[in-house]
Formats: structure tokens, sequence, C-alpha cells
């Protein structure tokens, strides 16, 4: 996987004669074969948007509309991924006191109870050490088609049993299809062959030897894993929770996933609760409130 990606690198670089390649498009997400184009002896430097599928060509047309109409190329680093709108308490409370402000439909009854915590993601990690298979709804959406700890379902990397789970009673999907890990970016080389940022879900490296059987439930059948690097500056709501799971066990990382059952992601905190109330989640952290079931 990848030798046609690598070999249309090299050709592009030796017809340019530029080394630093931007990707993007659908293949871009391909993040096995990224990985292998970004180690070519040729290339130095790779990006790809997080947005690179066909959902970003709306951001290329309003590129090259700027373009047209002042002759400028904005050039601004992209810090995050998060450009979604946020929410405030009132519109999480309204959501979970099902005020039809909220927009929210119920179709299933099924009871919850919810509480506002001091430190959610501390709270939240205790909850995914335990074993538990938690929402995690932070901020402003993704932009691009992964969670990245905004919509996210979080749970126990180190074995298959929360990966196993994950499959069998929320995702109901064929059981070889693999979850990603999210971990700490200062600890990333130590867990995984990777010298360089994955904020956005956008490469897969191996994992580093001697690491795979400590996290087992993100690691595809081939010894890589699709990984996303996390910063506090650029998420500290999750950096925190990542930095509480590796002070309890060890690991600075989680498993992580979508949070929907079925497309699409969840976008509103009523959204989330709908989620929450349809699929076996042993609970949610939306913004500040945990909602467990029963």
């Amino acid at each position: 996987m990848g030798s046609r990606q690598c070999a249309l690198a090299e050709q592009t670089i030796t017809a340019t004669g530029l080394s630093d390649l931007c990707v993007a498009g659908g293949v871009a997400l391909n993040c096995v074969a990224a990985d292998k184009v970004r180690r070519l002896d040729a290339v130095t430097g790779y990006f790809a948007p997080p947005a690179a599928s066909d959902r970003g060509q709306a951001l290329g047309c309003a590129l090259y509309a700027w373009h047209q109409l002042t002759g400028d190329v904005p050039r601004r680093p992209l810090a995050h991924d998060y450009f979604g709108r946020t929410y405030t308490d009132t519109e999480i409370e309204q959501a979970l006191a099902r005020d039809p402000r909220s927009g929210l439909v119920e179709r299933r009854r099924t009871p919850y109870r919810w509480r506002r915590e001091s430190d959610i993601a501390a709270t939240a990690a205790q909850m995914i050490t335990a074993g538990k298979i938690i929402g995690w709804f932070q901020g402003g959406s993704e932009l691009g088609p992964r969670a990245l700890g905004a919509r996210s379902i979080l749970a126990d990397p180190r074995t298959t049993v929360s990966s196993d789970a994950l499959n069998r009673r929320i995702k109901h999907r064929e059981p070889f299809r693999p979850f990603a890990p999210a971990v700490l970016a200062d600890h990333a080389h130590d867990w995984f062959d990777l010298d360089v940022p994955s904020p956005y879900m956008l490469l897969a490296p191996p994992v580093a030897p001697g690491r795979a059987d400590r996290i087992a439930g993100v690691v595809h059948v081939d010894g890589t894993a699709r990984v996303q690097t996390v910063t506090p500056a650029a998420n500290p709501a999750f950096a925190a929770l990542l930095g509480h799971v590796h002070q309890a066990t060890g690991t600075p990382l989680v498993l992580n996933t979508s949070f929907n059952d079925r497309e699409p992601i969840v976008e509103s905190p009523a959204h989330a609760l709908a989620t929450v109330q349809a699929c076996d989640l042993d609970a949610a952290c939306i913004g500040d409130y945990l909602v467990e079931r029963g």
C-alpha cells in the first residue's frame, strides 16, 4: 500500500524541483500511504489539510476567490481543526433539560441523569481507566472528517476489550476495523515511530518496539496506528484528560473514534444527548456536564 503514491511523489519532485509536498483530495486520507510518502528521502516537508476530502473544496474555492479579488494569498499557520460553533452552558443545560429551544427531537426516552463536574477531564479519565466507554463533546466541532477530541468517543486503549465492545455495542461494524490513538504530543515518539506532529490523524506510523502489547486496542494488524498528537495549546481539555490518564496508568493516550453510531458525527448538545440515549455508551461529557445512563 502506498507504492503508487510514493512513485507519483517522486515523479512530481523530479519534474518541479520542489521537495515540499502539499497533498489534498481523498488520497490524503490514506494515512498508511501518507506516512510512507512523507518518509521518502526526496521529501523535505509534507502537509495535508484536515479537510482533505471533497468537503474541503469549498475552502479551496474561497481561497481562490479571495486571491482573484485581492491578489493576496493569506498565509497563516493552521493551529487546530476546531472551526465549528461553540455552545454555551445555557444551551447545554437546555438540551439536558429537554427544553424545546435546544432542538432536541426525542425518539427514545432512555433514562439518564446529569450533573456539572468541577473537573470534567479528571472525571472522564477516571471513567476511561475504569473501562467505561464515553462520549466527549467539547468546544467547536472538527472541520475535517476525523474526530479529534471535540466530538469523540473515548475508551481505554490498553487491551482489545474496549475496542471489541465499541464495535459490538456502539459502532455495529466489522471487528477487524481498527480504532485510533490520541496521544500527548510530548510522548508520541516514545510510543510510535513518529518524528513530526500528527494533529489531524492523517499519518499511520509503526508502533514503537515493545509498545504494541500495551496499547493493543489501537494497533492495526500491520503494526501501525493512525495517530493524533494532542497539545494543550490546540485542545486544552483533551490534553488535560490525556494527562490524567497518563498519571493513572502510565499510558499517555486513549482510544479515540467519532461520536456517532452511524453518520453523521454529532454537532450540537441536543444531538449528543440523543446519541447517548440511542446507543450503548456508558456516559458522555458534554462541556462540563456528565451524563450517565440509567
